[in-house]
């Protein structure tokens, strides 16, 4: 199949379904939320060249979603393509044999750039922690986030957080009480443990902001 067949054919949802996780790597299995968030991906980055888009996704509380998603999973699951874990507190999805079969010879069949699109989101997603995917995912489609239920997700830095971090550090190995002692600071214990945690909190979202500029510098959007 040469280029132009490759771009024109119409390919089945299951048969990008099961791409999208054989792309993850063999034996990878997706949970929920995250295959949700790479069809999503594959549907706004790639959906021209192979036929898409495959699905509606809709702003809804974790992001975009598309309940369709479950169902091709589930047929996937009646026709013995992908095994549901169900033994943990959420779901997750393998490919079964023939699932791996399918999706290794779908993604073989796609051009160059799709493939290693796939597989880049792919492993992306697999790494990167819930709320940077939602963080990335809300910057780069911030009309998915209307119906977000997750709170404030780091996006901004404050200029002052290099001194917060410092302090914080100093303060969470302080043991006697000694440093940044004032004549008032028993009155003022509650506002330092509010400045702590905001210390705290500064590096995560730091850290957060490190995961999706990640996703940036791997060309995911």
């Amino acid at each position: 199949m040469n280029a132009a067949e490759q771009e024109h054919r119409k390919w089945g949802r299951e048969e990008i379904v099961a791409a999208a996780f054989a792309a993850a790597g063999l034996g990878a299995s997706l949970d929920p939320i995250r295959v949700q968030k790479l069809l999503f991906l594959i549907d706004r980055v790639v959906s021209e060249q192979i036929g898409g888009p495959f699905f509606h996704f809709q702003p809804y509380h974790y992001g975009p979603f598309d309940c369709a998603v479950y169902s091709v999973i589930s047929g996937m699951s009646a026709t013995g393509h992908i095994r549901i874990d169900e033994s943990g507190d959420y779901n997750r999805y393998f490919l079964t044999k023939s699932g791996v079969q399918l999706g290794t010879s779908t993604l073989a069949a796609l051009s160059a750039p799709v493939a290693d699109y796939f597989r880049r989101a792919a492993q992306w997603i697999r790494v990167i922690p819930y709320r940077s995917i939602l963080a990335a995912i809300y910057r780069e489609y911030p009309e998915m986030a209307t119906k977000s239920v997750v709170g404030h997700l780091g996006m901004e830095r404050k200029t002052t957080r290099e001194n917060a971090f410092i302090r914080g550090i100093t303060q969470a190995f302080d043991l006697t009480g000694m440093m940044y002692r004032t004549p008032d600071a028993e009155i003022g214990l509650q506002s330092e443990a509010d400045a702590l945690h905001g210390d705290w909190r500064a590096v995560g979202e730091d850290i957060e902001q490190a995961m999706v500029q990640l996703g940036k510098s791997a060309c995911i959007w």
